[in-house]
């Protein structure tokens, strides 16, 4: 799982300011970051507060978790950067996939 780089803000822009992360790497994020400890199978709470954490150091304005559509589980985790709507709360633009412009 070694080379997994937490996703950076400094690649998102004002027309795509999130980006979502799988449970799988999310996983593998927080194995990685903590490999003398039992490796983690599933993005418990300890996992969650530890992407939250590095989120917020790695300069990211927010970060949650949703559910699978599905499944409703297997929690993935989005991440955004501020915006011009306010710092903390994300708006997504309805779309097709609109380039920015």
């Amino acid at each position: 799982m070694a080379g997994y780089k937490f996703p950076d803000p400094k690649k998102r822009s004002e027309h795509q300011p999130a980006v979502l992360c799988s449970n799988e790497r999310v996983l593998a994020l927080y194995n990685q970051d903590h490999p003398d400890s039992k490796e983690a199978k599933r993005v418990s709470k300890k996992v969650r507060e530890w992407f939250h954490d590095e989120a917020h150091k790695a300069g990211w304005a927010g970060a949650g978790f949703i559910p699978d559509a599905a499944t409703q589980s297997g929690l993935a985790g989005i991440l955004w950067v501020p915006t011009t709507n306010t710092p903390t709360v994300l708006v997504i633009e309805d779309g097709a996939g609109k380039d920015d412009e």
